[in-house]
């Protein structure tokens, strides 16, 4: 026994060793629990605890008190160790524990003993400035590589990593009941049982510090933390560690699982609402012993009373009590049938889905085994209670007419409305890619701008386009000259001046012939060179004969030699100068005839005018260049990029963007519709059968919660998508924007209106439709 806080007045805890249960008596009931030691009766008891606390405790009450520990084992009596030795036989029932299946179990105590005398640092200041040193370095590095984190976690989640995550859990868990185990024997308590055990088909590790309710409020706290305390180190440090590895390495993989799974698992630990270590603190912190059972026993009682018209309860408890009964049943309640509705609606959905009525079969034996099974007492009492309340309806013919009134309702019409999260699209939406590359020079507008068709958006510089539109241009005029020119025909001037020309080429080539008389006086001079040559010839070998002969002497000889040469020489000079005249008589001749027979042409074609194929050539030309002129201007023209339609631009940064080249069909901006959008609201597939066109849609905007907006159904989709884990058929509606508040992109919740239907209808019709569709092949 132990005073449960320092209050004199305070209850008492009481340990049972046998059964390892704790029980919480008032001062006066465990003074009467002490004087129960075998050598008083019941008066005895009564007089003792009296006279001790100066209060009237009467003999019947201690009788009262006696059989109330006799129903708790408490007395040494022998119908209490028979019911022990029941008890404590091995029982059989595996889908009542098939969810916690226990496999061995142990006394730890020895073992805790030598561990706490080894690891009695742990609870010292300088481990603990440690421990929150490495939480809070954990924590910067977990915001700081936060993606990485993520995508090393994600990169795990496949069939041949389970080996390794069952590992970590079994390992963290471990650590965590050790950590429970080891202060709780810091602080001087026995830990009887620890063992391993099946935890939801995972294996775990257990260890039963029931014995922490022997312990002060402030220690049996530390107790309950000391598990998640250490979960929260093993975070820490699995945390540094990876950051440290090379992400392909076995270790940072398995700190990575260790990561993962002490941060999900401790959060979820604290959770208050669920009978882990969270819900424990809670309820050592208010002070209130089993907390989940009382709050879900006096929520029982009062709402039992109500239906019942009961009176007061004969115990009245304290209004703090009952404030945090309310308050903490109510939460648990909800929360505890919204865990158990998404899971038996996923996970039931699914095996229904899958396997039809195996599935529903599985489902329920799912539910057999989570739910525990009542009671005899439970059920008796259920029984007593059926009865009152038909007592207490018979009793109230008001209650009959509610009653009635309930019914009746079922027969009312109520509007069937069909709800679904949307998404605000754009009713038009232009994105502008330039069809001419080139580079943004200027950009007059920015996100958020409202333009109008014809506006300028952007202007782009292309200096190669621009060069060859002027040289085009240039072309065009020169070509287009000629054409006019030719279409004139000719002018008396020119045939005039042609004339003149044929005159002038006629008198040139004449003149060709005059130069015979040139060549004459050659021909007269290389006569005369050929006869000197001769006679000095004859000379030269007359003086050769005469020197032989001895008659002259050799110089005059050598003298007749070189006159000889002389005229040689001479001879081939005049040769030369003649059949170059020759040469350049005849060239002369025939440029002369060219120029005469070009001139005569060109007198022919003035005085016949211009030709029609060569205007038609010309105009070939011309029409070509036009061509390409049309586009070469259109092409420049599409350098100044202009907004299409009236809209808002909704690309963000664009004056940013000058100076960028922009490639032909590249984006450069986007404009939005903003005058109407459409609401793009996935609907369930089991739903679209009563949607129809035209059918109104209520809309509630999250960024504008305090207005309504509605529209209209305008399209449904033939095609239903994957959207989450069910699929859905998307449903559009168009929606006026006159003031331009509706952006796309905004989300939101709306609901079709699809037509009044009865209540009773209205309420009945998923479960209708799910027997009619999942069970369609069983039914008749």
């Amino acid at each position: 026994m132990r005073p449960e806080s320092d209050d004199p007045a305070s209850a008492v805890i009481v340990k049972d060793p046998i059964r390892r249960k704790f029980y919480r008596f008032t001062q006066i009931q465990a003074a009467v629990l002490r004087a129960l030691d075998g050598t008083r009766s019941a008066e005895s008891a009564a007089r003792h605890v009296s006279d001790h606390y100066q209060t009237s405790v009467e003999t019947t009450q201690v009788e009262d008190f006696a059989e109330k520990l006799r129903g708790l084992l408490l007395l040494d009596d022998p119908s209490c160790w028979a019911k022990l030795q029941l008890e404590f036989r091995p029982k059989r029932g595996l889908f009542r524990s098939l969810l916690q299946i226990r496999l061995h179990a142990f006394n730890p105590d020895a073992l805790l003993t030598h561990l706490e005398n080894s690891f009695r640092f742990f609870y010292s200041s300088g481990f603990g400035l440690f421990a929150s040193a490495s939480m809070c370095l954990a924590l910067c590095l977990t915001i700081l590589n936060w993606e990485a984190l993520s995508v090393s976690i994600r990169s795990l989640i496949s069939f041949y990593s389970i080996p390794l995550v069952l590992a970590v859990i079994l390992a963290v868990m471990t650590i965590h009941e050790f950590a429970h185990g080891l202060t709780l024997k810091h602080f001087g308590g026995k830990v009887e049982e620890m063992g391993f055990m099946l935890l939801y088909f995972i294996p775990a590790f257990y260890c039963n510090v029931s014995d922490a309710w022997m312990l002060p409020k402030r220690q049996r706290i530390l107790v309950t933390l000391a598990g998640g305390y250490a979960q929260l180190c093993v975070w820490a440090w699995a945390t540094v560690a990876w950051r440290l590895l090379a992400p392909e390495t076995f270790l940072s993989s398995l700190f990575a699982v260790t990561i993962a799974f002490s941060g999900v698992q401790t959060l979820f630990n604290f959770m208050p609402l669920i009978r882990l270590d969270g819900y424990y603190l809670l309820s050592d912190w208010l002070e209130v012993p089993n907390l989940r059972a009382r709050s879900f026993g006096f929520l029982r009682a009062n709402v039992s009373r109500w239906i019942l018209g009961e009176g007061a309860a004969a115990r009245v408890e304290p209004a703090r009590h009952r404030r945090i009964y309310v308050l903490y049943g109510i939460a648990s309640l909800l929360f505890s049938a919204g865990l158990a509705w998404f899971m038996i609606d996923r996970l039931g959905g699914w095996l229904v889905r899958e396997y039809q009525a195996w599935g529903l079969v599985l489902t329920l034996a799912i539910i057999l085994m989570v739910v525990p099974a009542p009671g005899k007492e439970e059920v008796k009492s259920g029984g007593r209670f059926a009865g009152k309340v038909v007592v207490r309806i018979q009793k109230t013919p008001l209650l009959v007419i509610l009653l009635l009134i309930l019914v009746a309702s079922a027969f009312l019409p109520w509007e069937l409305k069909v709800s679904g999260d949307f998404t605000i699209l754009p009713k038009n939406k232009v994105t502008i890619n330039p069809e001419i590359e080139g580079t943004l020079k200027a950009i007059h507008v920015d996100e958020g701008n409202r333009v109008k068709a014809g506006d300028v958006l952007a202007e782009m510089r292309n200096l190669e386009l621009q060069n060859s539109y002027e040289e085009t241009k240039g072309e065009l005029a020169s070509k287009a000259a000629s054409l006019e020119l030719l279409r004139a025909g000719s002018r008396p001037e020119e045939i005039e001046r042609a004339v003149r020309l044929v005159e002038t080429k006629r008198a040139e080539l004449a003149n060709v012939t005059r130069v015979q008389q040139e060549r004459a006086v050659l021909q007269e001079a290389v006569a005369r060179k050929e006869a000197e040559l001769d006679n000095a010839y004859k000379n030269y070998e007359r003086s050769r004969r005469l020197l032989a002969d001895g008659l002259i002497a050799r110089n005059e000889v050598e003298r007749d030699q070189t006159i000889y040469a002389v005229r040689q020489k001479e001879l081939s000079e005049a040769l030369g100068q003649l059949k170059v005249l020759d040469e350049r008589i005849e060239r002369t001749r025939d440029v002369k005839r060219k120029e005469l027979a070009e001139a005569e042409s060109e007198l022919k074609i003035l005085k016949a005018g211009s030709r029609k194929e060569a205007i038609q050539a010309v105009e070939a030309e011309v029409a070509k260049l036009q061509e390409k002129f049309r586009i070469l201007a259109r092409q420049v023209e599409q350098l100044t990029i202009r907004s299409p339609m009236d809209g808002i631009v909704a690309t963000p940064y664009l004056r940013n963007r000058i100076g960028e080249y922009l490639r032909a069909g590249g984006v450069l901006c986007e404009i939005v519709s903003s005058s109407s959008v459409i609401v793009d609201m996935p609907v369930p597939e089991k739903e679209i059968a009563d949607v129809k066109l035209g059918y109104p849609i209520v809309l509630k905007v999250r960024g504008f919660p305090q207005l309504t907006f509605g529209a209209k159904v305008r399209s449904i989709s033939p095609v239903a998508v994957d959207r989450g884990l069910e699929r859905k058929v998307v449903v559009q509606g168009e929606l006026d924007n006159p003031e331009g508040i509706l952006r796309a992109g905004m989300t939101g919740v709306g609901k079709i209106l699809c037509g009044k239907r009865m209540i009773g209808n209205l309420l009945t019709r998923r479960a209708i439709r799910w027997l009619r569709t999942e069970f369609w092949e069983y039914l008749p």
